[in-house]
């Protein structure tokens, strides 16, 4: 009996997020412009927030995509990228609404990131969390929908392991 291949599943930028978001941005520009003298503030601080929300809401994309291969996380600019199946330890509820994946090789992931990326990455690990902490906002799912999707791709992968007469833990013998 052949096994079913393993559907992918993706998670896509949350309209209603990101027009919220846009909508707070201007509110904010207009409020410090009405101010008068920190006019320029607003500008500077709130403007990006209004064009990052507009490019999300033109462009709306995959964000996080789980596929028999491994995560794929590129919901923002310090996302990971690619996480494997095989580097993956296990996925966890983390503070702040985050979601942890505990990967097997820290340092191989660490590598692989853009120096602003990575300085993340460390700053999420001085802070108590693990390594790649996954931010749920601003997309069409929950966390719990997204530990859920996560933990079943790596079930499956587990599954598929186990069928094809690999051993997943290199503990000691019996």
């Amino acid at each position: 009996m052949k096994n079913p291949p393993i559907k992918p599943v993706e998670f896509y930028d949350a309209p209603h997020f990101w027009w919220g978001w846009f909508l707070m941005s201007v509110l904010g520009i207009v409020a410090f412009q009405l101010s008068g003298a920190l006019g320029m503030m607003g500008l500077i601080v709130f403007a990006p927030h209004a064009v990052y929300s507009l490019q999300r809401l033109i462009r709306r994309k995959v964000r996080i995509r789980i596929s028999p291969k491994g995560i794929l996380e590129k919901n923002f600019w310090y996302s990971p990228g690619f996480i494997p199946w095989d580097q993956v330890l296990g996925v966890r509820k983390s503070r702040f609404g985050m979601i942890e994946i505990e990967v097997k090789n820290p340092q191989a992931l660490l590598e692989k990131q853009t120096p602003l990326a990575e300085l993340v990455m460390r700053r999420n690990r001085f802070r108590g969390m693990g390594l790649v902490a996954v931010l749920p906002w601003g997309l069409e799912a929950t966390r719990t929908e997204l530990i859920d999707a996560f933990e079943h791709g790596l079930g499956q992968y587990a599954l598929q392991e186990v069928r094809r007469g690999k051993a997943l833990d290199q503990g000691s013998e019996a």
